[in-house]
């Protein structure tokens, strides 16, 4: 019997994107938000100006909050540097919205494990009524060294429904390939008084490999009526090798 090397078209590839809550209890159960009120919320300072949120025990971090400041203290000026650095990386770019270039912002950054993937654009709403969210529902994203960036807007609830993206003016960015929020407002204090909604989104490879063979490849039909049911021989002799 020869061997048939498995075909270029037998190969199919694709992901399947699912898409859940960031935010986890100490069950690894999803949470929709998160805020002060949330049970077992904690805060850490892990670092000068470094931040952590978490829920029940100090490594189920949710996400982390810091302060940069390029003309600032060495620990805010060193935070700017690195955040410059994995967004642009260029050491002499500047964060620019609303037209200006912003020394000094808030960065909330959430954790790996937490935002999987990426970020679900459209699906963060950070405060109450009238919220932070991203503006992927009104322009397609800005690419940056870190990848996708979008600007942080800001949304407003009418009749209990949140509409994402229809704020005007701009607060900072949103980062949801690497996790990272960054704005000119405090957002740290935010989420944590009015709560913070934000979905990720996972990619998973799926690879399939077709084992077949082809109708060109055998000789005989692979209809049931070709053959006898009780004994398996072909029922008409003149079709042996003429099917």
């Amino acid at each position: 019997m020869a061997l048939t090397r498995i075909d270029s078209l037998d190969f199919v590839s694709n992901a399947v994107s699912t898409s859940t809550s960031c935010w986890r209890d100490a069950n690894n159960n999803p949470l929709n938000s998160i805020s002060n009120a949330t049970a077992g919320i904690g805060s850490e300072t892990i670092y000068s100006g470094i931040t952590n949120r978490y829920i029940t025990n100090r490594s189920n971090v949710q996400y982390s909050t810091a302060t940069a400041d390029k003309n600032g203290s060495t620990t805010n000026r060193a935070i700017y540097g690195k955040i410059r650095n994995i967004v642009f990386g260029d050491n002499n770019a500047e964060f620019i919205w609303n037209g200006s270039p912003q020394p000094t912002f808030t960065i909330l950054s959430i954790a790996r494990d937490k935002y999987k993937s990426a970020l679900l654009p459209g699906s963060l709403k950070l405060g109450a009524s009238t919220a932070y969210t991203d503006n992927s529902n009104m322009a397609l994203p800005q690419l940056f060294n870190c990848g996708r960036a979008y600007k942080l807007v800001r949304g407003s609830t009418v009749n209990g429904s949140f509409s994402y993206g229809t704020g005007t003016g701009e607060y900072g960015y949103v980062f949801p390939d690497i996790g990272i929020i960054i704005s000119s407002d405090n957002i740290g204090t935010t989420a944590a008084a009015s709560g913070i909604i934000l979905k990720n989104e996972d990619f998973t490879p799926l690879n399939s490999v077709f084992i077949r063979a082809r109708n060109n490849q055998y000789n005989y039909s692979a209809n049931p009526s070709f053959i006898s049911g009780s004994s398996g021989i072909i029922i008409y002799p003149e079709w042996y090798e003429n099917p």
